[in-house]
């Protein structure tokens, strides 16, 4: 193990490594919504900034409410 960790393209590689594998596990906790729901209708549609899909309901724009 210290053999290994004199090698800096080893310590880089593992550094990376658990950065990718940490930042997976922990993609469930920042992820804001569920991404297997969705509306493959809405897909097209523009921002909600400019009439599109937005809001708590998912259906929510300009003039809508």
């Amino acid at each position: 193990m210290r053999q290994a960790l004199r090698h800096p393209m080893i310590v880089t590689g593992g550094t990376l490594l658990a950065l990718f594998l940490g930042t997976a596990l922990l993609a469930t906790v920042y992820t804001p919504h569920d991404p297997m729901v969705g509306n493959l209708a809405d897909r097209h549609l523009p921002p909600a900034l400019f009439g599109g899909v937005g809001g708590a309901s998912g259906r929510e724009g300009p003039g809508t409410g």
